[in-house]
């Protein structure tokens, strides 16, 4: 896997991405801690510290979908370098209040707005990723940053220490401020051009937002994806309240805490070493339930244990799936979703995660405030599961579906691999090129181009003739296989020939929309970019070149 993580990091623009991802989220890691720490120390209660966690998260779902909006709407790199301006605003206001001894009320409200501020940064990342990157390196570019989120969360709390050690809460947070705008800059040399399809003057807001939620719900793996990811973050969510009563039992007392933190998050760094030889299976299924059941299960064993080292052994474990299950669950996703809608769809996705994780948060308390802490680990050890277990059949359904809803794809991909229209696209790009393409028998006849009209579709020729005509000049037809229409599409004007059926053709129409989602996933071959170049020349009369076959 490190060669993976070393071919990942050749590119010029992941490297500042992942540079600004540590540089600010290491510094909000040591702000969290040290505003925790601040406040439990000004009020003696953790009512405050709950207050502040739980008005970052309600926050954090209510404006999820209007996040999701903006990632596909600007520019993706931009969108998050202005969202880190906006943010060390609000850490600014943070660090004067913290200094200064102001008003608790402020705390919540300032980090509410930092909430707000931030809340497209992780759709618009995880939509900038596969951009950034080609598609075989993407499931590396996501361990790469499993592994550096699971470091900073080691490595955060340790400088928010020191500093607590210090006494100086008001410039940890204030370095934090410093950290965004470290970060924006970083984003700011990213020269991927990245961004969806959402524009204010399109449609209304409510359907530009749902697209995200209909492409997840148009397929069965989709929803399962954003269920099984729901349920990972909910085991977390429960386990940000566990860790403090689990670390008593194992006799580690308050310090713990940050011990389990620590195992859980070695846990994840190993696994995501791992995570791309893992999703080389050809079966989803038994991967997804199988992570579900590494991360819950050991809380349930927990319940038996009263030794730190086991303990702890235990959450290294639990780490390992839930950043299995992630890795796993959004590579996927960023592959088979639209590039388009991915900034929303992730953004849903995002929500019922947040979701999850308050409700896995509330219902862990109520259970230790309740029957015991026993409970609350056997509930988790034993019902999550059964849930995967549950689940298990579906999940194989839906790989089944996958199975051969990609055997019924086949002859198209061989043919556009047989024509050499993408040069290195993937199976999964070639995939989503042909997803949705209408494939029929055109008559004599039969106009599939106009000239003049808009430039919507890319038209294969399984067999069959074409008569091309461009400002009545009669150009050499064209014999399948081949193809026909990509000069408007690659170029995005108008209809420069009239393409008639002279003998009946067996036809594939590929929208635009497709082809240029795979334009920007893989490079033109060299021979679609010269035939495209020869018919330019012959439709414009700009020089005589001698013709070609179009296959």
């Amino acid at each position: 896997m490190a060669h993976k993580f070393v071919s990942v990091l050749r590119h010029r623009d992941m490297r500042y991405v992942l540079g600004a991802y540590v540089v600010d989220d290491t510094a909000s890691w040591g702000y969290t801690v040290v505003l925790a720490a601040y406040v439990y120390g000004r009020t003696g209660s953790t009512g405050w510290i709950a207050l502040i966690a739980c008005t970052r998260w309600v926050i954090g779902l209510i404006i999820s979908s209007y996040a999701g909006l903006l990632a596909d709407r600007y520019d993706r790199a931009k969108l998050i370098a202005a969202s880190g301006v906006l943010c060390a605003l609000a850490m600014a206001g943070m660090t004067v209040v913290v200094g200064a001894d102001g008003p608790l009320w402020l705390l919540p409200v300032l980090s509410a707005l930092d909430t707000i501020f931030s809340a497209a940064v992780r759709p618009a990342t995880g939509a900038l990723v596969p951009d950034v990157v080609p598609e075989p390196d993407l499931i590396a570019a996501n361990a790469l940053f499993a592994v550096l989120e699971n470091v900073v969360i080691v490595l955060g709390p340790a400088i928010g220490g020191l500093l607590l050690l210090a006494g100086t809460p008001d410039v940890a947070i204030g370095i934090n401020a410093v950290s965004y705008l470290l970060a924006a800059g970083l984003y700011l040399q990213v020269r991927t051009g990245s961004r969806g399809d959402a524009a204010p003057e399109d449609e209304g807001r409510f359907a530009q937002w749902s697209a995200g939620v209909r492409a997840i719900a148009r397929t069965r793996a989709a929803v399962l994806l954003s269920v099984f990811l729901g349920l990972g973050s909910a085991i977390y969510g429960a386990s940000i309240v566990l860790y403090a009563p689990m670390s008593e039992q194992f006799g580690t007392g308050a310090k713990g805490y940050s011990y389990l933190l620590a195992a859980s998050a070695l846990g994840s760094v190993l696994i995501a070493v791992i995570a791309d030889r893992l999703s080389a299976w050809s079966s989803l299924a038994p991967l997804l339930a199988g992570a579900l059941i590494v991360e819950a299960v050991p809380f349930g064993l927990s319940a038996f244990v009263h030794n730190g080292v086991l303990g702890a052994a235990l959450q290294a474990c639990s780490g390992a799936g839930i950043v299995l299950l992630d890795v796993l669950a959004i590579t996927a996703l960023q592959r088979d979703l639209p590039r388009a809608t991915l900034g929303r769809a992730l953004a849903a996705t995002g929500a019922v995660a947040l979701a999850a994780t308050i409700i896995g948060d509330l219902g862990a308390s109520a259970l230790v405030s309740g029957p015991g802490l026993h409970w609350a680990l056997g509930v988790i050890g034993i019902g999550f599961p059964a849930i995967a277990l549950a689940c298990l059949p579906i999940l194989i359904a839906s790989d089944r579906e996958t199975a051969e809803h990609a055997r019924a794809l086949q002859p198209l991909i061989a043919l556009v691999e047989r024509l050499d229209l993408f040069e290195g696209a993937s199976r999964r790009v070639l995939e989503q090129l042909v997803s949705d393409a209408q494939r029929r028998t055109a008559a004599p006849g039969e106009v599939l181009i106009r000239q003049g009209a808009e430039s919507d579709a890319l038209w294969l020729l399984e067999s069959g003739v074409l008569g091309i005509e461009a400002d009545g000049r009669q150009l050499p037809d064209v014999r399948g296989p081949a193809y026909v229409g990509e000069l408007g599409l690659m170029h995005n004007a108008m209809r420069s020939a009239t393409v008639t059926v002279r003998e009946e053709a067996a036809v594939v129409r590929i929208g635009a929309a497709e082809f240029q989602e795979a334009v920007e996933s893989s490079a033109s071959s060299a021979s679609l970019v010269s035939l495209a170049g020869e018919r330019l020349a012959r439709t414009t009369r700009r020089r005589p070149l001698p013709t070609r076959a179009a296959g």
